[in-house]
């Protein structure tokens, strides 16, 4: 007993000193840690089907940047790199429509408590056929499967979104236009 009280007075300086940097290197990795949960993103696929607007949007409702590393839509076992690659042969080319969409979802990045809004189909004007063609999106979007990928700044990849995108098919307006558009495919 007595050897070890003569080694901690002797040495107590250097017990301190060492106990003291143990304490900082611990107390770095949990600050550490903790700088890495603070800024997780959590991704989100959300959308709006109203009369006169379709949009899907990818909402960051975590509490740091997102940066999208994959995204992709899956329709009966076909794979498509954006929505309007799924619905582009089968609306009218010429009908003047507000159709705005995200070609590469690949490598942009949402900050917190923001969306990127990745399809946008709206009533720009009063068009004839606008009901018409919003439903042919409605039935194309109905059972697409929605996959996004991504990673917080530090590079750790996080639990992919997934959304299936099932209510779609609402009221129907099943009347044709009267000019009898002829659609691609």
């Amino acid at each position: 007993m007595e050897l070890i009280l003569e080694f901690l007075k002797t040495n107590s300086s250097e017990i301190v000193a060492l106990s003291a940097l143990a304490l900082t290197i611990y107390q770095g990795f949990v600050q550490r840690a903790h700088y890495r949960t603070s800024v997780r993103p959590v991704a989100e696929i959300t959308y709006r089907n109203l009369a006169n607007e379709i949009s899907v949007a990818i909402e960051n409702k975590g509490i740091g940047p997102l940066l999208i590393t994959d995204f992709k839509v899956v329709k009966a076992n076909q794979e498509f790199n954006d929505l309007n690659e799924l619905v582009r042969d089968s609306i009218p080319k010429d009908a003047g429509y507000k159709r705005k969409w995200v070609k590469y979802t690949k490598g942009k990045t949402i900050s917190k408590e923001s969306k990127l809004t990745i399809f946008s189909f709206e009533r720009k004007e009063e068009h004839e056929d606008f009901d018409y063609v919003r439903d042919i999106i409605r039935d194309l979007f109905v059972d697409s499967e929605l996959y996004v990928s991504y990673k917080d700044i530090y590079g750790k990849k996080r639990k992919p979104a997934h959304r299936k995108l099932v209510d779609f098919n609402k009221v129907k307006h099943p009347k044709r236009p009267k000019n009898n558009i002829i659609l691609g495919h």
